[in-house]
């Protein structure tokens, strides 16, 4: 929330100024972080209704109070929506977007800067490798994790995405003149 309502503010005070040119970039960061936030938000919203068989607005207030979900420590559900029978679950679909906004977030900035670096590293989605195999990277992020550790990965992408969002626009505005 913290990062969402700074960046917000930031955004309010590029408009004014901020040329057209470099506000229409920083404006598409900015829907692209806003659509993968909520596409993050409505996994985590699922994940609770499925497992604590509730509606939309009992699922909201438990994402604000994970200690009331009863089901927590369960991991079936996760496997089940996350990776999906054949691999079509939510995390496939959430890689997808993660990459697509990796690169509409790369676009305006320089590959030889810091940031360029941070950002390829804090939204890696790459395949990874455990003790005893090679995992895509939506099975190592999800497989048998519990509720409360994916709804805690979720959160954690969605801050990252807030951290990204919030550096890219710091970026544009410091090197406005240099794009």
């Amino acid at each position: 929330k913290y990062l969402g309502q700074k960046n917000e503010m930031f955004y309010t005070d590029i408009q004014k100024n901020t040329d057209n040119k470099h506000l229409q970039k920083i404006k598409t960061i900015r829907e692209e972080s806003d659509k993968l936030c909520k596409y993050i938000n409505l996994i985590k919203l699922d994940i609770i209704k499925n497992s604590e068989k509730v509606d939309d607005k009992t699922a909201e207030n438990l994402i604000l109070n994970v200690d009331a979900i009863s089901n927590r420590a369960e991991s079936g559900i996760v496997n089940k929506l996350m990776l999906g029978e054949n691999g079509n679950g939510y995390a496939s679909k959430l890689k997808l977007d993660i990459e697509k906004y990796k690169k509409v977030v790369l676009e305006p900035i320089s590959p030889d800067s810091l940031l360029y670096k941070n950002v390829v590293k804090i939204l890696d989605t790459s395949d990874k490798r455990d003790e005893t195999e090679n995992l895509s990277w939506e099975q190592y992020i999800f497989r048998n994790k519990m509720i409360i550790n994916s709804l805690s990965i979720l959160t954690d992408i969605e801050k990252k995405v807030r951290m990204v969002e919030s550096q890219a626009m710091d970026y544009l505005q410091v090197n406005v003149s240099k794009l």
